[in-house]
C-alpha cells in the first residue's frame, strides 16, 4: 500500500523495498483467471461518492465495482480520477488503485507526489496503489495494467 509498482507487480517509487524494523511479505497470484460468475457476486449496497456533484447525480456508482474513464485528450478523465481517490481517501475507508496506462512517468510522479505529501500522506501509505505502465513501456505491459489493478482489488 502507498507504492507505485509496474504491471508485474515490481515497485517503481524510489523508495527501499526492506526497512530494518519491518517486515516485507510478497503474494503471488495470477492476473489472466477467469472471472466469478455473475450470480455468485456479493451485490452492490453502498454507493461511493467521486465528490463532483454532477457525476454522483447521474451516474450512480457502487462500492466493488471497476470503472472505466474513458473520453479524448484533455477532457479532464484524471482529475475525475482523482477527485474520487481523495473523497474516498478523506471520507470513506475504500482501497483505492489507480491504473495509469501509456501516461508519461512525470506525470506519475506528480500523482505520487501529491498523494505523498500533506493531509493526505498517512491516508494514502494505508489504502492507496497505483500501477503504472507508461508510454515508455512495451504493449504487452500496458494491455496487463489493467488485469494487474483488478487483481490487486481482488
Amino acid at each position: 500500500m502507498g507504492r507505485v509498482i509496474d504491471s508485474l507487480g515490481n515497485t517503481v517509487d524510489d523508495r527501499l523495498v526492506l526497512k530494518k524494523n519491518k517486515k516485507s511479505f510478497s503474494v503471488f497470484k495470477k492476473v489472466d483467471t477467469k472471472a466469478i460468475g455473475i450470480i455468485p457476486r456479493e451485490g452492490v449496497k453502498e454507493p461511493m461518492q467521486t465528490g463532483v456533484v454532477a457525476v454522483d447525480a447521474l451516474t450512480p456508482i457502487g462500492c466493488g465495482q471497476r470503472e472505466l474513464i474513458i473520453g479524448d485528450r484533455q477532457t479532464g478523465k484524471t482529475s475525475l480520477a482523482l477527485d474520487a481517490i481523495i473523497t474516498q481517501l478523506t471520507y470513506n475507508t475504500t482501497l483505492c488503485i489507480y491504473v495509469a496506462i501509456g501516461q508519461k512517468i512525470a506525470g506519475v510522479a506528480k500523482i505520487y507526489d501529491y498523494f505523498g505529501h500533506g493531509n493526505l500522506k498517512d491516508l494514502s501509505r494505508k489504502r492507496l496503489v497505483i500501477v503504472s505502465s507508461s508510454s515508455a513501456d512495451s504493449a504487452v505491459l500496458q494491455f496487463l495494467a489493467p488485469y494487474a489493478g483488478c487483481t490487486l482489488g481482488e
